[in-house]
Order: C-alpha cells, then sequence, then structure tokens
C-alpha cells in the first residue's frame, strides 16, 4: 500500500511491522491491515493508495473462531494457561517478600571466616572454603571484623 505524507512534519503510520516513519512529500511502500488502513484514513494529511495485506491474527493450538472476533479455548488449553499464570504470580509474589524484606539468597559468604594478610598492611577476610570474600581491610579494620560475631560477619559481607 502506498502511503504519501501532504503535512509538513514526519508522520509515524501503524504497519504490520510496527510504526514506520514517512517524511513530509514522501510516499513509503507499506504493509497494513484493514484496520490500520481505516485509522490512517481519518487522517487528513495521508495519502494511500492500493490494498490492504490480509489481517495476520496469532495462532493458537486448538482455538477456534467464535464468531464474534474471538477464539474459544478448549477448557483443557485454557487451565493449563491458568496454572501456569498462577506459577508464575507465587514466584513473583516470592520474589517481591524477599526484596521488600531485605533478605538474600542463601547462596551469600559463610563463615566461620579467617583473616589474613594478603600483601603488607592489608588483610582479607576468607570463608570455610578458604576462599576470599569482600574487600581488602587494614588492620585497624581487621581486628574489628574478628570481633564480630559470625553472624554480623555474614551481614556484612553480603552487602
Amino acid at each position: 500500500m502506498k502511503v504519501t505524507n501532504n503535512s509538513k512534519a514526519m508522520q509515524g503510520v501503524q504497519t504490520l511491522h510496527g510504526v514506520r516513519y514517512v517524511k513530509p512529500g514522501e510516499t513509503k511502500e507499506l504493509a497494513m491491515t484493514a484496520a490500520q488502513v481505516d485509522r490512517a484514513n481519518r487522517l487528513g494529511f495521508l495519502s494511500l493508495e492500493g490494498d490492504p495485506a490480509e489481517d495476520q491474527r496469532p495462532v493458537v493450538s486448538g482455538a477456534v473462531p467464535d464468531g464474534a472476533d474471538g477464539v474459544y479455548l478448549p477448557a483443557s488449553e485454557f487451565n493449563a494457561m491458568r496454572e501456569a499464570f498462577e506459577e508464575l504470580r507465587a514466584e513473583n509474589t516470592e520474589l517481591r517478600k524477599k526484596l521488600a524484606d531485605g533478605s538474600k539468597d542463601e547462596d551469600g559468604p559463610k563463615g566461620p571466616f579467617e583473616v589474613k594478610e594478603t600483601s603488607p598492611g592489608w588483610y582479607g577476610a576468607f570463608d570455610a572454603k578458604g576462599e576470599q570474600v569482600g574487600n581488602k581491610m587494614r588492620a585497624d579494620d581487621a581486628e574489628a571484623f574478628k570481633a564480630m560475631s559470625q553472624a554480623e560477619q555474614e551481614q556484612l559481607l553480603a552487602k
């Protein structure tokens, strides 16, 4: 379908492939459905020539047109979609609750922690696996870290 923009400004036109922009005075060949052509015809500054493309409706397996521009889904397919939706909703709710509580995954650093000098004047905290966790620290901070309880150390390193 040929679309000509007769206005003084660039115009966006809905097509089968999304919005396409037409510069002032420019004519473009665009694929549009009958509904999109009807909407574009309301704009007096666009000239349209040609026939609209066939409307490409999404296909749902087992779906049957119901005669009112809708589809009928078999109960089994509808119920499967509903169950999948409810599972996603429950997961979403759980994740939102974790975020609101400020809780973390159980994969954070776990103690007991050991503080070792990694280079002259610099210390690091090492977890139960012997891997360094967190940033390096000076001697004062290392002593303060050692004085903390294991729960406080885990909380500090989880940040």
